[in-house]
């Protein structure tokens, strides 16, 4: 049995007896000088101690000294001494307060005159502004609203292209004709071309060097001779190998007799091993414009030609060009070729519509066409 509940039945077994009431004395005789008390009833049954089962519990030592603790009177709680009242140090004066401009008496004042001049400023600049938006108000309404036209964009109009006569047709095939290969068919700006150059231009052939430069050449007698075309000066195709390989200083010579910015526009043949693009410096609008007819853009370029612009002026006009608001761009809006042999007439017919300031309009099947009319323009050394 747990020790707690052996201590609670102890306890109910010792005090069971004393709590119940206890019965009045009965007098037998009021005479009698002697009184005898009925003595109380016992409450508590015998129990029999040789009985192992009518024997109480034995209540360990433990409980015992427990129960005699309950009856013991509580301990008494020691009074606290009291500390004795600590001794106050003097209080010390203030040290000064530090001279400051805004503990001065004149300072509010200098504040409010400040701030009374502020507010009538700003009073005047309104009235200011008020009286010049009135004008402005006045001269509106004297001016008669615009009327709007609106303006009817005329359609584009298509290109008439130069037509081949019977006369054309025969001396560009007498020209194609593949014998003699050496023989010469035109000659002009300290340049030739042969039968075997001329024939690059016949069928998807490659064009060469000699044909390129030729009519690069035609484009700038073009813009020397018809009035109200821009002035342009072309580079030749081997100009641009040069200048990437070995810069400005090898190409000095090139331009002796020839100021660059005296012209409207540059003319740049750019030959990617297999591939040739063209590139236009246009001073009127101080840009860089590089057509490719596969769509691609080359930076390489346009860092190259800027440098060689920077470097020519130096040379020849001992001045800085200012370039911080040239725009480089590589055109999309362009026709492109449809297979892999008119990159070269691309990049040429790109410079001849520049160099009359014509919108580019033509497209891969007018190349056979340009291939017979370029034949013939060499010939006659004259564009049509």
């Amino acid at each position: 049995m747990d020790e707690k509940q052996q201590y609670q039945q102890l306890l109910q077994q010792c005090t069971s007896g004393y709590l119940q009431p206890r019965p009045k004395p009965q007098v037998r005789d009021a005479s009698v000088s002697t009184v005898q008390l009925e003595a109380p009833t016992r409450r508590f049954e015998q129990l029999d101690i040789k009985d192992e089962s009518t024997r109480p519990p034995r209540i360990s030592r433990n409980l015992l000294e427990v129960a005699s603790t309950l009856r013991r009177e509580p301990p008494r709680t020691p009074r606290l001494r009291q500390k004795p009242p600590e001794r106050l140090e003097p209080l010390q004066p203030l040290p000064p307060m530090p001279s400051s401009p805004f503990l001065s008496p004149s300072w509010l004042q200098e504040l409010k005159t400040k701030l009374t001049f502020s507010e009538e400023s700003q009073a005047a600049r309104i009235k200011r502004q008020e009286r010049a938006c009135e004008g402005l108000l006045s001269k509106e309404r004297l001016v008669r609203p615009a009327e709007v036209v609106e303006e009817v964009a005329e359609p584009a109009k298509e290109e008439v292209l130069p037509e081949l006569t019977a006369e054309m047709e025969a001396a560009i095939e007498k020209a194609l004709r593949p014998t003699p290969p050496e023989e010469v068919l035109a000659r002009g700006f300290k340049l030739l071309v042969t039968r075997k150059d001329m024939e690059t231009l016949a069928g998807l052939n490659w064009l060469n060097d000699e044909v390129i430069n030729f009519y690069m050449n035609l484009l700038m007698e073009r813009g020397r001779t018809e009035p109200g075309l821009p002035s342009v000066y072309a580079f030749n195709t081997f100009f641009y190998p040069k200048l990437l390989t070995s810069g400005h200083a090898a190409l000095r010579r090139w331009t002796r007799h020839v100021d660059v910015f005296a012209h409207d526009l540059l003319l740049v043949p750019v030959h990617l091993g297999l591939h040739w693009c063209l590139a236009v410096v246009d001073f009127r609008i101080k840009s860089i414009r590089y057509l490719d007819s596969l769509g691609g853009s080359n930076p390489e370029c346009h860092k190259v030609l800027r440098q060689y612009l920077q470097d020519e002026s130096r040379d020849k006009r001992a001045t800085d060009l200012d370039l911080s608001d040239w725009t480089f761009e590589a055109v999309k809006d362009i026709p492109q070729q449809m297979n892999g042999s008119d990159c070269g007439m691309f990049a040429l017919k790109y410079a001849e519509y520049i160099t009359r300031d014509a919108k580019i309009t033509f497209d891969q099947m007018h190349m056979p066409y340009f291939r017979r009319r370029m034949v013939y323009e060499i010939l006659t050394k004259k564009l049509l």
